[in-house]
């Protein structure tokens, strides 16, 4: 039996390419296969489909080293294939893995699509609220396996007054348990207590256990995180609403 992908394959595969193409600034490399029959094709079901990529440059410059996705069965309205179209049925459930530098990983952390979308922490202490919104620019690294470093500054929100709260912070981030905490301190400007420190902290460590992304027409739930070698990988389960089309 041939490897060859069948036309129909070749078709929607052809398809899912031009359609990526809208989101995608500039690639180095992507590969786009899809198993189906002519029969499923012509009903709008697709067995699989497995995208990879490397070197994507998509929104805001925004860049992945590697990108992988892998779906199972698809349901798409056959009309739209006609008009060269990727439109879903129902939310299709994937597999996503990326990679990226600690370049990408600076880049993204500073865009105006990560800063804009970053809503400012809340937090009570002493039984007092307490805001504090992220300020750019934002230093990670990578510093060895393991172990994500991040320095910056935050605008403190308390009783009505505003500081400027300096911080460096080391940790080995871990899913589904507590985080380990190498180093937390802040580098200049407006001290910080005791219980601030310890909510921070708290904060930090729910957010890292069961991390949830939310992108435009995107569900992710991250299920692996590993750092080695300069590079950060993440694996999640994704839950695609609508294939982007370039309006999002």
């Amino acid at each position: 039996m041939s490897d060859e992908p069948k036309l129909e394959e070749q078709a929607i595969a052809q398809m899912v390419e031009t359609q990526l193409s809208n989101q995608i600034k500039a690639v180095d490399e992507i590969a786009v296969e899809v198993h189906t029959d002519l029969l499923q094709a012509v009903q709008g079901e697709v067995e699989s489909t497995s995208i990879k990529g490397k070197g994507l440059v998509v929104q805001e410059g925004i860049r992945l080293k590697e990108i992988e996705v892998h779906t199972d069965r698809v349901g798409v309205h056959p009309i739209s294939l006609l008009f060269g179209q990727i439109k879903l049925k129902q939310p299709m459930d994937s597999t996503v893995r990326v990679v990226l530098t600690e370049a990408d990983l600076n880049h993204a952390a500073n865009s105006d699509l990560f800063m804009q979308n970053l809503p400012d922490l809340m937090l009570e202490v002493q039984g007092k609220p307490v805001r504090l919104t992220l300020q750019s620019p934002v230093t990670l690294r990578l510093p060895t396996d393991d172990r994500l470093q991040v320095e910056g500054h935050v605008l403190l929100h308390q009783n009505e007054c505003e500081a400027v709260l300096c911080f460096k912070v080391t940790m080995a981030p871990r899913l589904h348990e507590q985080l380990l905490l190498d180093e937390f301190c802040c580098t200049s400007g407006q001290a910080i207590s005791l219980d601030l420190a310890i909510a921070l902290l708290q904060w930090i460590n729910e957010q890292i256990k069961v991390p949830y992304i939310q992108l435009s027409g995107v569900d992710c739930q991250v299920t692996d995180l590993q750092i080695r070698s300069g590079q950060l990988e993440m694996t999640a389960e994704a839950q695609v609403r609508h294939m982007p089309d370039g309006s999002d």
